[in-house]
């Protein structure tokens, strides 16, 4: 690396592999396409899965891209949920997952599981206890709050209308409501902690017309009825990038008065589902604990 390099951190869609090498698909502020990266990490992600670019720019040549690993650090256990002859399904704390598991293994409902991700996950194993979360260790003497950038992906998504939740895709249209949920993830890890930025991944699978209406809901998962979204306000978004919202809807879903994210009507536009993009309504919060 030649003196007077800038090197820049890139969010991107894993695409392929080849050799040493992989295939991303980027888009912001600097670029938009494909992109060759060199590979640094051992991990393989699956199809469509959120990874980290270093884009290094020497003073004196062109972009160079290194992948670093994925966004989200997959779970390392998980709770069968069902099973069936090819896949198991098991719970995890980013949601439900579909898994491999080995030919010839029984697996059934509440097993606790061992997972290893690389190119999709796969079960290796059933747990022979279910081990106790450890607790992280007091902060040295004297130690204040520090600021801390905390990701929560959504375990569930989709669309409010004729009094059902009818598909899987966010919507904000005349006739629809759509909502992300959390469920306590937020709150349970901030604890009120003060916010001084939010911001929401946004895929978007059509766009037409004014900005979505984007506000907050206090449900943790599907309600009833019609999600309740409160301070709802238009938002223009982008497909593919970090999308920065009000703060105080950051330190709602902190101190637990908010839950989940909503979208309440406003031009037509269609977010990405969860199956389509696990990122999909992730949020990422700056706050100091």
């Amino acid at each position: 690396m030649s003196d007077g390099s800038r090197v820049t951190v890139w969010q991107a869609k894993y695409v392929s592999r080849d050799g040493a090498s992989v295939q991303c698909d980027v888009s912001n502020g600097d670029a938009v396409g494909r992109v060759t990266a060199q590979t640094m990490s051992e991990y393989r992600p699956s199809v469509g899965e959120q990874v980290w670019l270093l884009a290094v720019k020497p003073s004196d040549g062109a972009v160079k891209f290194y992948y670093t690993g994925p966004v989200v650090m997959p779970p390392p256990v998980g709770t069968v949920v069902s099973a069936a002859s090819d896949f198991v399904t098991v719970d995890t704390d980013i949601g439900q997952v579909q898994a491999t598991y080995n030919q010839g293994d029984t697996l059934s409902a509440s097993q606790q599981v061992r997972l290893v991700w690389s190119d999709g996950p796969h079960v290796v194993g059933v747990l022979s206890t279910n081990p106790p979360p450890v607790q992280p260790p007091d902060p040295p003497a004297g130690s204040g709050p520090t600021s801390h950038v905390d990701t929560f992906t959504a375990v569930d998504a989709g669309s409010f209308s004729d009094g059902r939740w009818w598909q899987p895709q966010p919507w904000a249209s005349n006739s629809t409501l759509g909502a992300w949920f959390i469920g306590s993830k937020v709150r349970d890890t901030l604890r009120g902690a003060p916010v001084t930025r939010i911001e929401m991944w946004v895929n978007l699978a059509y766009k037409f017309g004014s900005p979505p209406n984007i506000g907050t809901h206090s449900h943790d998962s599907k309600p009833g009825g019609a999600p309740a979204i409160s301070n709802a306000r238009p938002i223009a978004v982008t497909s593919g990038t970090w999308v920065e919202l009000p703060v105080e809807f950051g330190q709602a879903l902190s101190n637990g008065s908010a839950s989940g994210i909503g979208l309440a009507h406003g031009g037509f536009n269609k977010f990405a589902s969860l199956a389509a993009d696990a990122q999909s309504g992730a949020l990422r919060i700056t706050s100091t604990y």
